[in-house]
C-alpha cells in the first residue's frame, strides 16, 4: 500500500506583535486630569513613549506666570514701599552701630530708591521670577532621580523624572496663580504697609498669614501629586515617597531661612 506523499512544511508562523495599548489621555488631557486623577494620568504616561511636551508646556506656562506675576507685584507701590522701608531700617541700624557713615547711608538709600523705580530692575526681577517658575520642575526631577538612584536603588530615566515632575508642577503653578489673585486687593494695603521701623503693617501681616496658609495647602497638594507620579515610576509605596518629599521640602525651607537671616 502506497503511503500518501508528505506535504512540505509550510512557513513558520510569525509571532504576533503586541501593540502597545492606546493612550487613555492626550497630552492636554494629562495636563488637565493630573489635578483630579493623578494616578490614572501617571499610569497612562508611563505606558506611552516619552514626549517633551509633558515638561516643556508646563515650563513655558510657569515662565509666563512667573514673569507676568513678578512684573505686576513689583509695580505695586505698597510692595516697593515695604521693601524700601526694610532697607532703610537696616541702613539706619548700621549707622547707629557705627559701622556705616551717615552720608554714605544716605547715598545708599537714594541709590536703592532709584533702583526700585527703574524699569530695568523691574524687567530683571520679572525675568528672574519667570526662570524660577519655568525651571522649578528640574529641581523636583532631580530629587526624584536622586531618591530612585540612591535611596531605593532603582535605575530610573531622567526623561521620565522630568515628565512626572513637569506634570506635577502644574499644581505649583496653580498655587502661584492663586497667590497672585490674593494680591489683587493689595493696592488697598498701601496705607497699612508700615507698622514700625522695618516692620510690616497690620494689613500686610494679615495678608501674609493667609497667603502662607493657602500656599502650604497647595504645596502639600503638589508634593502629594508628585509622590503619586514618583511612586508609579519607582515602584515604591506612595506614603514612603511622600515622607521623603516632605522632609526634603522642610529641610530646603529651613536652609533658605538660615541663608536669608530670618532664623
Amino acid at each position: 500500500m502506497e503511503e500518501p506523499p508528505v506535504m512540505g512544511a509550510g512557513p513558520e508562523p510569525q509571532p504576533v506583535r503586541e501593540e502597545p495599548p492606546s493612550p487613555a489621555f492626550s497630552l492636554l488631557g494629562r495636563m488637565v486630569n493630573v489635578f483630579g486623577v493623578p494616578g490614572q494620568v501617571f499610569e497612562d504616561l508611563l505606558r506611552c513613549r516619552p514626549h517633551p511636551g509633558h515638561w516643556l508646556l508646563p515650563a513655558l506656562l510657569g515662565f509666563w506666570v512667573g514673569f507676568v506675576g513678578t512684573w505686576w507685584v513689583w509695580g505695586m507701590p505698597a510692595m516697593r514701599q515695604f521693601w524700601m522701608t526694610r532697607y532703610r531700617a537696616a541702613v539706619e541700624a548700621r549707622v547707629a552701630a557705627g559701622s556705616l557713615d551717615a552720608d554714605r547711608a544716605g547715598e545708599r538709600v537714594t541709590r536703592m530708591e532709584r533702583m526700585l523705580a527703574s524699569p530695568f530692575f523691574r524687567v530683571a526681577v520679572a525675568l528672574d521670577g519667570g526662570l524660577q517658575g519655568g525651571l522649578r520642575f528640574l529641581v523636583w526631577a532631580g530629587v526624584g532621580w536622586g531618591l530612585g538612584r540612591w535611596v531605593w536603588r532603582r535605575r530610573v530615566s531622567w526623561v521620565r523624572c522630568c515628565e512626572v515632575s513637569g506634570l506635577a508642577s502644574l499644581i505649583g503653578l496653580l498655587g502661584d496663580v492663586v497667590t497672585l489673585l490674593m494680591m489683587v486687593p493689595g493696592d488697598g494695603l498701601t496705607d497699612s504697609v508700615v507698622g514700625g521701623p522695618g516692620m510690616p503693617g497690620p494689613g500686610i501681616q494679615r495678608w501674609g498669614w493667609v497667603q502662607g496658609f493657602v500656599q502650604s495647602l497647595l504645596g502639600f497638594w503638589h508634593l502629594a501629586v508628585l509622590g503619586v507620579g514618583l511612586s508609579k515610576l519607582l515602584g515604591v509605596d506612595w506614603i514612603r515617597v511622600l515622607w521623603w518629599l516632605i522632609g526634603l521640602r522642610l529641610l530646603g525651607s529651613l536652609l533658605t531661612l538660615l541663608a536669608t537671616g530670618w532664623v
